[in-house]
């Protein structure tokens, strides 16, 4: 055999070992973000369901404390785009109103990354487990 065929075969197989590494690597990677909603969930901190009414008696209450202004709640607040307190327009808004805070619960909970400072955040206004609650 010759020098250049040795050569090019082992360059070859090392090109090929690096793929493959770069691959599973890659790929291993991807499968260990988890979203916000499956690292609660694994802490025993359940959401509430965005999809359904199933927990609308919950997000009722978590509307109610999310426009409180006695400071009672001590908690930084979810950002709610365009939530707005009953007493100001239709008898509709509380329903309005806890449809934007699922919206905002939903799109917190699908975060994989840097969710570091919502966490708890998540855990005040987006599960059961919501001292809120109490």
């Amino acid at each position: 055999m010759s020098t250049k065929v040795i050569v090019s075969s082992i360059a070859g197989v090392g090109v090929l070992g690096g793929s493959v590494a770069g691959t599973y690597h890659f790929l291993s990677q991807k499968s260990e973000e988890k979203s916000l909603e499956q690292v609660l969930t694994a802490e025993n901190k359940i959401p509430l369901k965005t999809s359904s009414n199933t927990d609308d008696g919950d997000w009722g209450k978590l509307v109610t404390k999310f426009l409180a202004t006695d400071n009672s709640v001590t908690v930084t607040k979810i950002n709610v785009t365009g939530i707005v307190n009953a007493s100001l327009g239709t008898g509709n808004n509380n329903t309005e109103n806890i449809r934007k805070l699922k919206k905002a619960c939903q799109a917190l909970l699908k975060k994989t990354k840097d969710y570091a400072n919502d966490k708890v955040i998540a855990e005040n206004w987006c599960t059961k487990a919501s001292p809120l609650l109490k």
